[in-house]
């Protein structure tokens, strides 16, 4: 685990400063000619920084466009004798601009330097005198103008000759120690001619920060894994006693399943056993119930047979007495019933014709006269008042017609037969009936058939061909 952390610390001890792109081409020209190249570095999205001995001889600059290649020509802003710098704004540029650091350089330091191909990095050797400082990242002469970054990737300080304070021109690293100075003037110029630059918030850290820190976050891990670890230590552990416990189960289970098994076993052969056993009895048992049930058969065969024919003749011989009782016995029965049929139809006749004189003579008495009223159909009135003594009286009623010889209750009218119906007193009270008239007979509005017989209450209306006469007992 140890092991862990000096790799974090070592990865930030040496990691290299880095930035997403790379120092500008710059180009001094005269009358068209390119007489001097050099090195710019963007401070904001049009303004670039070069070393000013790049334009002493000529007539126009330009700056190489990293993405298109096109030269892009450019304006001096500000050239300072006293740090070596010219400003320059570059028309129709969209540079991407690094940002200034906030701290100074430090001996010990890694950097980098910023070329146009490549960074190439080292380390702060020293600090000289005048705020030189001496580091080893080599250069060549057309690099001149490059500027160093710190740990962080920002502008740090730029190359410098060490007797002169300004931006080195002839100098080669690759050979010597090459010195550096901060951006403290350089950052004073541009805000001068008010060039508005990104400086870092904070400073950048130093190694032994940067160590610490990583330091501090490897230990971080480093519990973070030895937590981790001890947590899936338990959890194997616990995984561990659960296959144990398990396999343990499974071996006590597969033993009771062995001992059931021969327990089923030995059951099983102790059932076949006692299977054969009960068979041998069913077989000698069934055999003895044959041979007996064949015995008591025939015993009942032959008790039956005497037991039928003795019944048989008992039977024959109840037979011929019972039909000679039924015979006498009938004779008997058919004289008394003969005798009391005639006297119960006798009494009979007599209740029934008393019963029917009575029903007659309590009708008759209960009915006075009758009201026939009413009119024909040209609206001729008509009014007979019917005797009830002579009702009472006529044993067979009394006639209605026109004509008075035959008829008892005359209505004249064309329309009425001479005998056209017949009226009288029965028990269940007054009676009509047709006799065969011309122009028929109608009780509220049915027609009668010729000897139908119908019974007359008060309140009917009585149609006698075209006479319509209304019915009325009257008291």
């Amino acid at each position: 685990m140890k092991s862990i952390i000096a790799t974090a610390i070592l990865a930030a001890l040496v990691s290299a400063p880095t930035v997403a792109q790379t120092a500008l081409e710059v180009l001094s020209n005269k009358r068209g000619d390119t007489i001097a190249e050099g090195l710019a570095i963007p401070v904001t999205q049009q303004v670039v920084v070069t070393r000013r001995s790049l334009l002493d001889n000529g007539d126009t600059v330009a700056v190489v466009d990293p993405v298109s290649g096109a030269r892009l020509q450019a304006d001096v802003l500000a050239s300072d004798r006293e740090t070596g710098f010219s400003i320059l704004s570059v028309n129709g540029a969209n540079f991407q601009p690094l940002t200034f650091s906030a701290s100074e350089l430090r001996a010990g330091e890694r950097i980098a330097l910023l070329t146009a191909a490549e960074q190439r990095s080292g380390f702060v050797l020293a600090q000289l005198d005048g705020g030189i400082f001496q580091h080893d990242v080599s250069y060549a002469v057309n690099e001149v103008g490059a500027m160093v970054l710190n740990r962080c990737g920002e502008l740090a300080g730029w190359n410098v000759d060490q007797f002169s304070g300004v931006f080195a021109s002839e100098l080669s690293g690759s050979e010597v120690p090459v010195d550096a100075k901060g951006l403290s003037a350089l950052v004073t110029l541009l805000q001068n001619n008010q060039v508005k630059i990104s400086i870092a918030a904070n400073a950048c850290p130093s190694l032994e920060e940067e160590a610490d820190a990583a330091r501090q976050a490897a230990q971080e891990e480093l519990e973070r894994i030895e937590s981790e670890l001890a947590e899936q230590q338990a959890e194997l552990e616990a995984q561990r006693q659960a296959a144990e416990e398990a396999a343990a189960q499974a071996e006590a289970e597969r033993e009771q399943s062995e001992a059931a098994a021969a327990a089923a076993r030995d059951a099983e052969a102790e059932l076949a056993a006692r299977e054969a056993e009960l068979e041998a009895q069913r077989q000698e048992a069934e055999a003895a119930q044959a041979a007996a049930a064949a015995e008591q058969e025939a015993e009942l065969a032959a008790a039956a047979a005497a037991l039928e024919a003795e019944q048989q003749a008992r039977e024959e011989a109840m037979a011929r007495a019972e039909q000679e009782a039924s015979r006498k016995q009938q004779l008997t029965l058919i004289g008394a019933l003969a005798g009391v049929i005639g006297l119960v139809v006798l009494l009979l006749v007599v209740i029934r014709s008393r019963k029917r004189q009575t029903a007659l003579d309590e009708a008759k008495a209960r009915f006075n006269d009758v009201l026939l009223s009413g009119h024909d159909g040209g609206g001729n009135p008509y009014r007979v008042r019917i005797d009830g003594g002579a009702l009472r009286q006529a044993e067979n009623g009394l006639v209605i017609g026109k004509n008075a010889s035959q008829a008892q209750v005359v209505i004249a009218n064309p329309q009425v037969s001479r005998t056209h119906a017949r009226i009288w007193v029965e028990d269940n009270g007054l009676k009509l009936t047709d006799l065969g008239s011309s122009n028929g007979t109608q009780v509220n509005d049915v027609p009668l058939q010729v000897g139908q017989v119908v019974a007359l209450t008060a309140g009917d209306k009585l149609a006698l061909g075209g006479v319509f006469l209304n019915v009325e007992l009257l008291d």
